[in-house]
């Protein structure tokens, strides 16, 4: 059973840090509700500050893709790290749950920024006076940029990231994104 473990860790969730994707390039962002991110944070710091991720699967009764999903998506975000088969809370997690409503949303800013989607939808609100952006302009963006990707999940996860965030908003209605 173990050695089972192990493979799969050692490929879902590698100990040493993955690389970003290059300047260039766009990187994927993990389809993964922010509720379940920041419940992760929380289920860490509730147990110490990290868990098994077996058991951590367990306990919160997620389909191991799943929790391994949302376990992916604290770590590029700089808020977990994954040594061997644990999930633990870094500097950056622990900072995030001590903050004030108001303070997590301009330290997940932070966080987001780094990532070049993040920067890329930034520049186009900029580029575009501050004017909504029509949902069709970044479907098709998201779609150059990150072929292999569904363009309607990666503008979801942007969005709901996003407003988090404070960086922008979306009318559903009128299918526009803007500055928040």
């Amino acid at each position: 059973m173990n050695s089972l473990h192990d493979t799969i860790t050692g490929h879902e969730m590698p100990e040493v840090a993955r690389a970003t994707a290059p300047p260039s390039e766009v990187e994927a962002l993990p389809h993964v509700p922010l509720s379940e991110l920041i419940g992760l944070l929380e289920y860490l710091d509730a147990r110490g500050g990290q868990a098994d991720v077996f058991h951590l699967a367990h306990e919160t009764r997620r389909e191991f893709g799943k929790a391994i999903a949302v376990v992916n998506a604290a770590e590029i975000l700089g808020f977990v790290t994954t040594p061997g088969r644990n999930v633990a809370l870094d500097a950056e997690g622990k900072r995030f749950l001590k903050a004030a409503p108001a303070e997590r949303g301009a330290i997940w800013r932070e966080h987001l920024m780094k990532f070049r989607i993040f920067r890329e939808v930034d520049a186009l609100l900029t580029k575009s006076g501050d004017r909504p952006i029509e949902r069709d302009l970044l479907l098709t963006q998201f779609a150059l940029w990150l072929p292999q990707e569904n363009p309607r999940k990666v503008l979801e996860t942007v969005v709901r990231w996003g407003r988090f965030a404070g960086l922008l908003a979306y009318d559903a209605g009128k299918g526009t994104v803007f500055r928040k």
